[in-house]
């Protein structure tokens, strides 16, 4: 199927500068991606998919690694189109694979589409090299995949292999008074969702569900500002991604991701989320199970590497009143000095408060529902934003420059 004309009027998405090049504000991805002439033509198909195969947005996801379903194996798929099986659960459908103009479509193409199809286990894979596309469908009956007459939408493509997701489908929030159900909460919290601990204190429990839940509700944005160290540029609204940590553990589910640029006029992605985490079967020092605790997640996308910059521990930070939540922190990062983040933070944060030993980051109240475009909650957001920022630029500095760099700043 000739779609050569339909592409060469899409618009790729909008330009940013950071580290001196130009980069793509992916809006799947809703991350700054270098341009490049591939990335101009996963853009393009990518936007095709969405608007004349009628995909919706959140379920497509670009270069996407092969080790992320089989462990050592090689390659990407430029794209991989999801079926949405529940709110947190997405399933492979059709992966894309994007050649440039001047690749032919030939059995070798083919063959590494049947090849990561295979690995991801997707009904469909679609070819294309931004003139033509041609779309193959697996047959159970042959144990191999057959060329389609034509490309099939997206609703096309799911009524076969699976249930139709309204597109547009607005996630469902709880109410205070369900909030305070814990048989509720735990009930919501294993359907695939896991946003506490199992052994988060059951106080924490409406709170760590209402925030979550404020994250996910994109009828209510974060207003965009400026600020002394930084500037909130646009709330991109809710993703699913796949995060990792220092530890080597992953973070995937549904983040709420912000475009923010630092004073050096650098662009970054900041992406929030809540998790439980897994009860360990290791032992720590006192000889006592690590346990099962909530955190809020922030993670930052870079070029070559995304991943967790602070993961705050509810359990062991937040103080609970009756009418809100203090949300303090010790500064420790990694194996670094406490003393000395505080001091850095101390000295260069426009939001935070310092308290003794304590770093106050901000409050959020308990007895309404959290949106994020309220007064508290976007002063809170706005807070913990720059104490995030500050600790990795920080983690940066220390091994730049080393600690007598740092008090030198």
């Amino acid at each position: 199927m000739r779609i050569q004309e339909e592409l060469e009027k899409i618009q790729v998405p909008r330009n940013y500068k950071r580290s001196g090049k130009e980069c793509f504000l992916d809006p799947y991805r809703k991350r700054l991606i270098e341009i490049t002439p591939e990335e101009i033509v996963r853009q393009k198909v990518a936007k095709y998919c969405e608007e004349t195969l009628k995909v919706p947005a959140e379920c497509i996801m670009l270069e996407i690694p092969m080790s992320k379903y089989v462990a050592g194996a090689k390659g990407r798929a430029d794209i991989v189109i999801h079926r949405k099986a529940s709110e947190n659960a997405l399933y492979p459908l059709v992966v894309v694979e994007c050649k440039q103009s001047n690749v032919f479509l030939t059995d070798k193409v083919v063959e590494q589409a049947v090849r990561y199809s295979d690995i991801v286990g997707a009904d469909y894979f679609i070819i294309t090299n931004g003139v033509d596309m041609e779309i193959f469908k697996f047959i159970e009956e042959t144990n191999n995949y057959q060329k389609l007459e034509r490309v099939l939408s997206y609703d096309e493509m799911v009524s076969k292999s699976g249930t139709i997701m309204p597109e547009g489908e607005k996630l469902p929030r709880f109410t205070l008074e369900q909030l305070q159900d814990l048989d509720l909460m735990r009930e919501y919290n294993e359907a695939d969702v896991w946003v506490f601990g199992g052994d988060t204190p059951s106080k924490i429990i409406p709170f760590a569900v209402n925030l979550y839940q404020a994250l996910l509700d994109e009828e209510h944005k974060l207003p965009a500002t400026k600020f002394q160290n930084y500037e909130m540029v646009e709330d991109l609204g809710i993703r699913y991604y796949d995060y990792s940590n220092g530890g080597g553990g992953h973070f995937n589910g549904l983040y709420r991701s912000f475009l923010v640029k630092d004073v050096e006029g650098d662009s970054q992605i900041l992406s929030f989320s809540m998790f439980g985490t897994g009860e360990s079967t290791e032992y720590d020092k006192a000889n006592t199970h690590r346990k099962s605790y909530t955190i809020l997640f922030v993670a930052i996308d870079k070029f070559k590497v995304s991943k967790a910059i602070l993961e705050y521990n509810l359990d062991a930070f937040s103080v609970l009143s009756e009418k809100d939540v203090s949300f303090q922190h010790s500064g420790r990062i990694s194996s670094l000095p406490s003393d000395a983040l505080r001091k850095y933070i101390g000295k260069h944060s426009e939001l935070i408060r310092l308290e003794g030993e304590k770093i106050d980051i901000g409050i959020l109240p308990t007895d309404r529902l959290l949106f994020l475009d309220g007064k508290e909650e976007s002063t809170f957001l706005y807070s913990f934003m720059e104490y995030a920022m500050l600790r990795e630029k920080f983690r940066s500095n220390i091994r730049k420059k080393g600690f007598e760099g740092i008090e030198d700043e």
